[in-house]
């Protein structure tokens, strides 16, 4: 689901246990650039550009929805970078609770794989 999927009275949709399963694999393989991988906060809205676009009204729905973290896949990130990092013409976005689900997801995915690597070697 995008920005653009959401109801105009809203600004984020919980993902289902599916959604967050397969964000998961998919951070963790690698195909996920999210602004947990951001150091300076002040570089989210060159990478994620729909952001420079956004008006008071969504800022604050996604204030209210207590939106935490705004990702997007790396295949769609446009032919130009910024200080080496991708630059997007969409988003998704995370709530806290989302993300909180899904960090514990991603951390289990990473703990099973490396498990997997140390005992194949």
């Amino acid at each position: 689901m995008t920005v653009h999927d959401v109801p105009s009275s809203s600004v984020y949709v919980s993902k289902t246990p599916a959604e967050l399963e397969k964000l998961a694999q998919d951070i963790v393989g690698g195909r996920v650039f999210g602004s947990w991988d951001i150091d300076d906060l002040g570089m989210v809205r060159m990478v994620f550009l729909p952001l420079a676009f956004v008006d008071k009204d969504f800022s604050d729905r996604m204030k209210a929805a207590n939106i935490v973290h705004i990702y997007e896949y790396v295949d769609k990130a446009g032919p130009r970078s910024v200080n080496g990092m991708p630059i997007f013409m969409s988003m998704n976005l995370l709530d806290e609770t989302d993300a909180k689900d899904l960090h514990g997801r991603v951390d289990a995915l990473a703990k099973f794989l490396d498990e997997r690597r140390q005992a194949a070697s």
